[in-house]
């Protein structure tokens, strides 16, 4: 460890017990403390730190790391969403929040979820909500530290302090690591597997678009993956400060699991919430990026992203707002349609109430939701993981900020599972969709061969 980072740790420990005080008498419930450390800055992700959590949006300058869970809540099944919502409300009903240092800010919880309410993975449950033992956040150039612990009656405070010493030590050690430095050679990627195979997915599309002739669907998002195998074990670090780099106007998005790590740089906000202003991504209709035609085809499929938001929102918001035509989003390797969507949440109404509004959207599901959702259930549509489910954080009020898991990748060692898909409407051809899928994930394949 450099001199730096014990000096970093000595301070933050020092400053730690100058308010112990904080925590005696018999507090119990949920407590957290938040400290100023403007020393430390970080923008990058540690290669070997278990149990971690990382959302950045590089272009806003927002970075957060969360390591560890003090409490976690875990749901299924059709009351997924309502689940976590009243376990999120049951969790202010006794949370001390301590901010000494008056940084303004406070703890955050992560919480994210998988497409279909009947979906588990062995890396992650179907969906969650967890307040980390320690996150870290960078935003308008000053860091803050917050820690967590769910105090019960015969716990001390200097017990807790302990814990706390601990975790701050394993994240700056994590931090301090020397990267290793550029590698001249690319990780050669060979690909080892396809699902579905080709010729399968595309009769998959030619299914989709009968049922679309015959009435059942106007759109179906179908999808698929691949596995490819590295020359050697990705750099984690290497791949986020690539992606930081590549794709600063996408979220980037990490979660650590004991049978692999997601990354993704995904340019789709679900919802977000601040200070009761709701803001939502109308995101439908790809182009590569040498491309500067918009088809009625790709309007068409935007439009029905756009009209199932507003459809959605209107019972919990007022004053929602849709620019009149959509904008284009230029990303490094293809372009997408863009129509942001504002409005003022409704008194109540916190951000997982949102989500279980508008998710799926037309954009990762289909439309009519129910129909399209039964389609894809009867045609063994199977999708890894939370791709396409959202992930992102919540303050203990109730505003946070989801986004839908895109262009994303499943790392274990020196392998990696990535998928991808396309929407489905008529006009659709089986061929160019293919090729709209192998153009998305080229966005996590040419990063992973830098890794």
């Amino acid at each position: 460890m450099s001199p730096l980072s014990s000096l970093m740790i000595s301070r933050i420990e020092n400053r730690l017990e100058a308010v112990r005080c904080l925590l005696d008498g018999g507090t119990t419930g949920l407590v957290s403390l938040t400290l100023s450390v403007p020393n430390l800055t970080f923008d990058q992700v540690p290669q070997n730190l278990e149990n971690m959590r990382y959302w950045a949006r590089p272009q806003e300058g927002h970075y957060m790391l969360g390591m560890g869970h003090v409490v976690i809540k875990r749901a299924a099944c059709e009351n997924r969403f309502l689940d976590l919502s009243a376990y999120h409300r049951q969790l202010r009903e006794n949370w001390q929040c301590l901010d000494p240092d008056k940084t303004g800010r406070g703890p955050l919880l992560f919480t994210g979820f998988a497409f279909s309410d009947d979906q588990n993975h062995e890396v992650f449950p179907n969906a969650s909500i967890m307040l980390p033992l320690l996150l870290l956040e960078r935003r308008d150039e000053m860091t803050s530290l917050t820690l967590s612990w769910d105090m019960k009656p015969d716990d001390c405070a200097h017990s807790v302090f302990l814990h706390w010493k601990k975790a701050v030590r394993d994240v700056i050690e994590a931090l301090s690591v020397t990267r290793t430095s550029p590698i001249s050679e690319s990780n050669q990627l060979t690909r080892v597997s396809s699902h579905p195979q080709d010729d399968i997915w595309l009769a998959r599309v030619d299914q989709a678009l009968a049922s679309i002739a015959e009435g059942e669907l106007e759109k179906v998002v179908l999808t698929r993956r691949i596995a490819v195998q590295g020359e050697r074990p990705f750099s984690l670090s290497r791949l986020i400060s690539s992606l930081s780099d590549h794709h600063a106007n996408c979220t980037i998005i990490v979660q650590s699991g004991a049978h692999g790590i997601v990354v993704a740089a995904t340019p789709e906000g679900l919802i977000r919430l601040v200070n009761g202003v709701v803001k939502s991504d109308a995101l439908a209709g790809t182009m590569g990026n040498g491309c500067q035609d918009i088809t009625n085809k790709d309007r068409h499929e935007h439009q029905l992203v756009v009209d199932m938001i507003r459809a959605r929102l209107i019972p919990l918001c007022d004053d929602l707002v849709a620019a009149d035509e959509p904008s284009v989003l230029k990303l490094r390797a293809l372009h997408h349609l863009w129509t942001p969507i504002q409005a003022q949440a409704k008194p109540g109404v916190n951000l997982l109430d949102l989500a279980a509004a508008l998710h799926p959207t037309p954009a990762v599901g289909g439309t009519p939701q129910i129909a399209a959702l039964k389609w894809l259930q009867r045609h063994q549509e199977d999708r890894l993981g939370w791709y396409t489910g959202a992930f992102g954080w919540m303050t203990p009020q109730g505003d946070g900020d989801l986004n839908v898991i895109l262009r994303c990748a499943l790392i274990n060692g020196d392998r990696a599972e990535l998928s991808a898909g396309a929407g489905i409407v008529s006009g659709s051809d089986p061929q160019a969709e293919l090729c709209e899928t192998e153009l998305k994930l080229k966005t996590m394949l040419d990063e992973l061969e830098g890794a």
